[in-house]
């Protein structure tokens, strides 16, 4: 399943009241899935990117960088008793998302001499 169908089962099949409750800030639980979705989203985009790189009618999908904060402020709010389920997603922001980022902009600091 694509990211893009994942983002319209929460879009658009989802009953509001299920999509307000995914969404609540206070719901431990599926700010926990959030996180892995998200999570999952910045290690696939440079994948599906280079995918589609090349191809008619390519769309390059999220702007650079959004995903990554979406991850902040859910990491904000780690209820104690939950850390260690987000051990992975904190991996991620910090290995990927975040070592990444200073990456490309030490590659474009590089690429404007």
């Amino acid at each position: 399943m694509g990211l893009r169908k994942v983002y319209e089962l929460f879009s658009y099949t989802m009953p509001y009241s299920e999509f307000r409750e995914f969404t609540d800030p206070n719901n431990k639980v599926c700010q926990l899935l959030q996180a892995h979705f998200v999570a999952m989203q910045l290690i696939m985009t440079p994948i599906t990117r280079s995918e589609w790189e090349g191809r008619r009618n390519a769309t390059s999908g999220e702007e650079d960088g959004k995903s990554g904060h979406w991850l902040k402020t859910i990491h904000r709010n780690i209820p104690a008793d939950m850390k260690t389920y987000y051990e992975w997603t904190l991996w991620i922001d910090r290995e990927v998302y975040q070592r990444g980022k200073s990456t490309n902009e030490s590659l474009e600091a590089t690429d404007s001499s």
